[in-house]
């Protein structure tokens, strides 16, 4: 044992010299023995302080990688075992660092799959796992729910295959470019373990390996033959040498470990090969080289399957003799995807017909073929597993699994793909972004974080076969217009708010390579690139209202970037080494500038590198143009009034051009001269001259479309994968980001986790808090759905100080992740004999324990209730059973488990389950509730129309389902009555009647209060004392859910019309999108459909017509609401004339729009007949807004022509109501005054 004495007074530089000289010393003669070597060398290795080959072999570089790993620790060297320990020690952390829980949980995708090609799957049942792709990005599920977890990146390797005995992942890789063999990884950290080389195995491209879970041994096919390596003794055994050249097929190992049999096409011979061999000796069984296009082996290894130019075939393994054969018809072989049956009497294969895969079996004794099921066409890769009867697809939409016998669905299909995006574009203000892909626009609203798709005709838009990252086929003429470089050539322009598109010029065959538009719109210019018979670029601009083209010039030279400079009258372009300014007037050159970049100086001579145009930035009233320039350095120069100025860089004889921001693939302003760039997909910004950068960001993790200011500070980068990501300049990540998925699903996230978006979207967002764990963003709906705080941080409004304030992610996963959950009961496509059943589950804790839990039928909630806190174990589980109440015809069963602070939800288990109702059909009837409180507790809250709206309405109900319904039952619950006790009492007597056949309304008026997100109805008996009043007092969404839980109908329309005043101290964009999020928790909360309209403005609670504008708009809808004439009211056709009808009353009365928000959900169903109960109808309302002004004194006349009144005056304000004859009649302030002469009028600009 070699001991090293303390030194003292020694430099610390010295001191490492001497233990880096005792501990080189120490490994000096053979110090320790071959295997002890090799496990230092490979400890080294996985802590990535080692490149050097795992042989065992002591050398020089191996003990300076100890001392320097024993220095950097701070640690003395005293004997053997203390490197040891402390390597073994320091493996330890990076394992527990990479497993995790991490401090801050991991966002990531739903993996996805370059061009939907998976080269290696591997499903192992009994681990519960589904590993994907290739070593470079290994995707990993859960196989029993599906479930993403975190993917292992970039290990070193292509092929794969997963060793659940040892639970290992043994990946064919290259040892510093030479040598091959295995790279061993820890399933369960993503951890390199261990290498392994294979002695003459030449190439692996197109390798093959593979294991079974009896062992610790994988096997290879590649050039040079097939191996066994054991991945516990490292042991290496090569079990036939293959000498000719080959490209690898299949390699199959039965389930014991025992049969070996691989194909593969000697490119030599040019035939197809099969051999089979016995693994325990070695020796070859049989093989044959007859042409084949499938090829598989039973699970036992008895038999292997052959699809041949002549028939199927089944042979025995040992012998190859043909047992069974079967001649298919063209197209219905058994070609990709088979699975011999348990007992090899029958083989399984599956045919896939669009949308819909069918599962084939065909009886070897009997030759017969019958279909035994279906299911959906999901994935791209598929598996059979006959023993547990179930069948797995995987690709880019997930993993699913399906009963084989019937193709029932085991795991719900809630996968969407991510949106590959092929333009993208930020508006002139920053208000507006838009991502194009095909034939649809995404637009984000940069002010809130919504996300809108506008699908368009007559313009495909996309990017393949563009390499250049600076690209641009879209750009913003204004900011509701868009021009778009299409593929047929043409430029067409995308109007934003209808979704219309517009020719603006038929150019070239070919697709644009780029297109800019002039700051004021003006103008377009598109460069078009020709390859043959040798290249050209031209560039072609043109006017942008009528396409004419103003500027053709075709170059042979490379044309870079180009945009329009002088205020959008003359187009700087980069050609060659040259930057050029041409007049779009006279077509003229008007300034020129070589661009040199000058590296080396030998005696007299100097040498000159030149330079390409990367970016140009336009001219702005304030700001002149900025080009950088690129190649062996940078340089930025400013134009203006045609001259060139050098603003950075250096262009002195022997210095270099440093600029990294000229070299950037893009720039823009950020105000003034300072510029946000492109540092490969890292954001920086810099103001031009400056040495250092004055911020660096996160990566945008693609390629970037477009990168633009958003506001003062702000900036946005649009990427090709999808995402929309605003950054401010004070901080590194992202402020906001936005991620698009397929049909227009999109989420958007700000910091602390919170989000708005589309449910789908949420779904597959992932967070992990540890490398084996994952929860959807969904999960967090109910405490991190915020799109008023999305919108605060988008607009910078003064609600941006409240974000941190609540519970965040990280705060909610210390209270611990959800259960799992299991419906036991019923069973999948179960049959139901009766209308309600009794459902059972199996609940098991988490991290978290057990909290509320919520059963849905059809997406009502039936059962809201909170388990006891009795099972709060990790690991325990607790049987749970409620009645539930089905509809006719198909029900889907869904249970979600939240833990036990109520803060996360479980992913929703689910099953199927049909009713068929016996005896005869009973007709619905309609049931009606009114809440109106007028006269409040408190007097300061008293309203005038609320009460009254309540009894009015149902009135109008029971006029409307009078001849349409079973009988009309009605509860009016008005003022006193209307407290938390009156209410319930109401959905009470509601619960003992209502059938799941009838249709329920509920219409609440009065008071509310939104408060983070979540909406309180304020009862009669309120009684204010502080800010906790409402949350305490108020009537909330878990209110509602309990009471709509014991209405038994699915068809229910929920109405609330309140007043919230007190919400006034926030911006009006932020009071919208707290409503939002309030009326989605409410829809989410009850599974029902939902009309609300809040007005928090003074003169709209004056009421219209003695009714509040809501209520009046409902009303009025009942007699109008039927654009198809069938004469009666259904509910989407209610809400669709309700949502248009209130904006225009209540801005055309009050000059205030009021805009009710909605959600609808389910099917569509009827209120009633159309009938007119209003005793006041709008036909004489006038709207509030001028149309006119006066310009001349006007005499006002009455119906007759008398004069009335006083004359008009020049500069009066009127709307013009109706022309008749010579005259016309007038309104001010929504009064009729009478008729004028229609020359005293010029109409309003």
């Amino acid at each position: 044992m070699i001991r090293v004495p303390a030194f003292q007074g020694i430099a610390p530089r010295l001191l490492v010299w001497l233990v880096v000289a005792l501990v080189a010393s120490s490994f000096g003669r053979s110090a320790f023995a071959s295997d002890e070597t090799r496990e230092i060398q490979r400890k080294l290795w996985v802590l990535g302080l080692s490149s050097e080959e795992l042989d065992g072999r002591d050398s020089r570089a191996l003990r300076d990688d100890i001392a320097r790993f024993m220095s950097d620790h701070g640690k003395t060297f005293t004997t053997e075992e203390d490197a040891v320990g402390l390597l073994d020690q320091s493996i330890k952390e990076k394992i527990h660092e990479a497993v995790g829980p991490y401090d801050n949980a991991q966002p990531f995708d739903r993996p996805s799959f370059s061009n939907d090609l998976i080269s290696n799957l591997e499903i192992s049942y009994n681990d519960n796992i589904v590993l994907a792709g290739d070593c470079n990005n290994i995707a990993r599920f859960r196989l029993d729910s599906g479930m993403p977890l975190k993917s292992f990146m970039q290990i070193s390797g292509q092929h794969f295959t997963y060793n659940s005995f040892s639970k290992k992942i043994a990946c064919l890789a290259t040892w510093s470019g030479q040598n091959k063999g295995v790279h061993v990884v820890d399933s369960t950290s993503g951890i390199s373990n261990d290498y392994v080389r294979i002695p003459g195995m030449s190439d692996f491209t197109f390798g093959k390996i593979a294991s079974v879970p009896v062992n610790s041994v994988v096997w290879v096919l590649s050039d040079g033959g097939v191996w066994s390596v054991d991945l516990a003794t490292r042991d290496v055994r090569e079990l036939d040498r293959i000498t000719q050249k080959i490209m690898p097929g299949e390699l199959f190992v039965s389930a014991d470990g025992s049969i070996v049999a691989v194909s593969f096409l000697d490119l030599e011979r040019h035939r197809d090969e099969i051999r089979v061999y016995d693994a325990s000796s070695g020796r070859r069984l049989t093989g044959t080289t007859e042409y084949f296009s499938t090829f598989s082996l039973s699970r036992d290894g008895r038999y292997y399957y052959v699809l041949t130019k002549k028939a199927s075939e089944i042979h025995d393994s040992r012998s190859g003799n043909i047992v069974f054969t079967k001649e298919f018809e063209d197209g219905e072989a058994p070609y990709e995807q088979v699975a011999f049956s348990s007992g090899d009497k029958s083989l399984h294969f599956v045919n896939n017909s669009g949308s819909v895969s069918s599962i084939f079996q065909w009886d070897f004794e009997t030759g017969e073929v019958r279909n035994i099921s279906h299911f959906p066409s999901t994935g791209t890769e598929l598996r059979i597993d006959e023993e547990r009867g179930e069948i797995y697809t995987v690709g880019s939409d997930g993993v699913f699994r399906y009963r084989l016998t019937t193709g029932e669905p085991l795991i719900p299909r809630t996968a969407v793909r991510r949106l590959a995006l092929d333009a993208g574009a930020v508006s002139l203000d920053g208000s507006v972004a838009i991502g194009i892909a095909g034939r649809a626009a995404y637009v984000l609203d940069t002010q809130t974080g919504q996300m809108r798709t506008l699908h368009f005709e007559d313009c495909n838009v996309s990017k393949s076969g563009e390499l250049s990252a600076a690209v641009e086929l879209a750009d913003f003429i204004e900011d509701e217009h868009v021009a778009m470089a299409c593929d047929d050539g043409s430029i067409r322009e995308l109007d934003l708010t209808n979704g219309k598109v517009r020719l603006i010029a038929d150019f070239p065959k070919e697709q644009a390579k780029d297109i800019r538009v002039s700051p004021d719109g003006r103008y377009i210019a598109a460069r078009y690139s020709e390859y043959s018979p040798k290249t050209t670029n031209t560039l072609l601009v043109a006017e942008a209202t009528t396409g004419r083209i103003v500027l053709k010039k075709t170059f042979s030279g490379w044309l870079a970037a180009f945009n329009f400079v002088d205020g959008g009258s003359s187009i700087l372009y980069g050609l060659d080494h040259f930057a050029i300014v041409q007049s779009l007037a006279t077509g003229r050159a008007v300034s020129r500038q070589e661009l040199k970049l000058e590296t080396t100086r030998s005696g007299n001579r100097t040498r000159w590198y030149w330079g390409v145009v990367k970016w140009i930035i336009p001219d702005t009233p304030s700001d002149a143009a900025l080009l950088g320039v690129g190649g062996s350095g940078g340089l930025i120069y400013k134009y203006e009034s045609g001259k060139f100025t050098l603003l950075s860089g250096q262009l002195a004889a022997g210095k270099k051009s440093a600029d990294e921001t000229a070299q950037a693939s893009r720039a823009s302003r950020l105000g003034g001269n300072r510029l946000v760039s492109l540092k490969g997909n890292k954001p920086v910004t810099a103001v031009v001259g400056a040495d250092n950068y004055s911020s660096e960001h996160d990566v945008a993790g693609a390629n970037v479309l477009a990168l633009a200011q958003q506001r003062q500070g702000r900036f946005l980068a649009i990427t090709d994968v999808g995402d929309f990501l605003l950054y401010d300049v004070g901080k590194p990540e992202p402020i906001l980001r936005t991620v698009l998925s397929e049909n227009g699903n999109w989420l958007t996230r700000i910091e602390g986790g919170y989000f708005g978006g589309t449910r789908e979207a949420a779904e597959n967002l992932f967070l992990a808090p540890s490398l084996n764990e994952t929860v959807t963003i969904d999960s967090f709906f109910n405490t991190l759905y915020r799109p008023d705080l999305v919108a605060a941080v988008a607009s910078g409004g003064i609600g941006e100080q409240k974000v941190g304030e609540g519970p965040t992610i990280s705060t909610l996963l210390k209270g611990g992740l959800p259960p799992t959950v299991t419906i036991v009961s019923p069973a999948g496509d179960s049959v139901a004999d009766k209308e309600t059943i009794v459902a059972k589950a199996t609940v098991t804790a988490s991290t978290g324990g057990i909290g509320r839990i919520e059963w849905r039928v059809n997406g009502i909630v039936r059962v809201a209730r909170t388990l006891p806190p009795s099972v709060t174990g990790e690991g325990e589980s607790v049987e749970i059973e409620d009645s539930l109440l089905l509809e006719p015809g198909k029900n889907v069963l869904e249970l979600s488990v939240f833990n036990s602070s109520n803060g996360i939800a479980s992913s929703p288990a689910t099953s199927n389950i049909s009713w068929a109702a016996t005896g005869a059909s009973v007709s619905p009837r309609l049931f009606v509730l009114a809440v109106g409180i007028n006269d409040y507790w408190d007097s300061r809250l008293t309203l005038k129309f609320a009460a009254n709206d309540a009894a009015d309405l149902i009135h109008s109900f029971e006029v409307a389902g009078a001849d349409f319904f079973d009988g009309v039952k009605t509860w009016l619950v008005t003022d006193q009555k209307a407290t938390r006790g009156g209410i319930d009492l109401a959905f009470d007597e509601i619960a003992k009647q209502i059938r799941s056949t009838d249709v329920f309304v509920l219409f609440v008026a009065g008071h509310g209060k939104t408060e983070d997100g979540r909406y309180y109805f304020i009862p009669y008996d309120f009684k204010y004392s502080d800010a906790g009043s409402f949350s305490e007092q108020g009537i909330n969404q878990d209110d509602w859910q309990h009471w709509l839980t014991r209405v038994a109908t699915r068809k229910s329309l929920l109405m609330f019309d309140t007043c919230e005043s007190g919400t006034l101290t926030l911006e009006r964009t932020t009071r919208g999108f707290d409503r939002l999020a309030a009326l989605d928790r409410l829809t989410r909360a009850t599974g029902r459909s939902v009309l609300a309209a809040s007005s928090d403005d003074g003169p709209a609670l004056e009421g219209f017509q003695g009714h509040g504008v809501f209520a009046y708009s409902v009303m009025e809808g009942l007699g109008a609401a039927d654009p198809n004439r069938t004469g009666l009211i259904q509910v989407t056709a209610l809400a669709s004339y309700v949502g248009a009808r209130v904006p225009d009353l209540s801005f055309g009365k009050f000059g205030i729009r009021q805009v009710p928000q909605m959600k609808l959900i389910g099917e569509d169903f009827a209120v009633g007949r159309t009938v007119n109960t209003l005793a006041n109808p709008s036909e004489d309302f006038v709207p509030i807004q001028p149309t006119h002004v006066v310009i001349a004194v006007a005499a006002v006349t009455d119906e007759r022509g008398s004069v009335v009144g006083d004359s008009l005056q020049p500069g009066t304000l009127v709307r013009v109501v109706r022309t008749e004859a010579a005259r016309v009649e007038v309104a001010r302030e929504g009064k009729r005054i009478g008729f004028v002469s229609p020359s005293a009028l010029a109409p309003m600009q």
